[in-house]
């Protein structure tokens, strides 16, 4: 069964990046978080480390850059990219296939920290 659930998860992903590719425009917040929750949910089943996923998963991450979605202003977009990007990254290590200009927000390579500017005590 998990290798069931593998399969639907890395077929979700390949569906959710062409998805958002095929966009000219970055979508609207509502598709976004509705996919990139879909996506965020499946990537967490894919357990191995492969290269073999690549063609699955680069969809999803040349849509996150190609709309800028590390940049987006929104709280619960920004929180969905930095769950897809933290999970391609485990995934893909250790050549995920964003550079670390590509990763850059406002200057950090932190990303995952622009989530919660307001929480000192994290």
């Amino acid at each position: 069964m998990a290798d069931s659930d593998g399969k639907a998860a890395k077929d979700l992903i390949r569906d959710v990046g062409k998805q958002l590719s095929a966009k000219k425009e970055c979508p609207h917040k509502d598709l976004l978080v509705k996919l990139l929750r879909q996506a965020a949910s499946a990537l967490p089943k894919l357990k191995t480390q492969s290269d073999l996923l690549k063609p699955n998963i680069k969809p999803l991450s040349d849509s996150i850059l190609k709309h800028g979605l590390l940049k987006q202003k929104d709280k619960d977009v920004r929180l969905l990219v930095s769950i897809c990007v933290c999970e391609i990254l485990r995934i893909l290590a250790p050549d995920p296939g964003f550079s670390d200009a590509d990763l850059r927000v406002n200057g950090s390579t932190e990303i995952h920290f622009q989530c919660f500017p307001n929480k000192s005590d994290v």
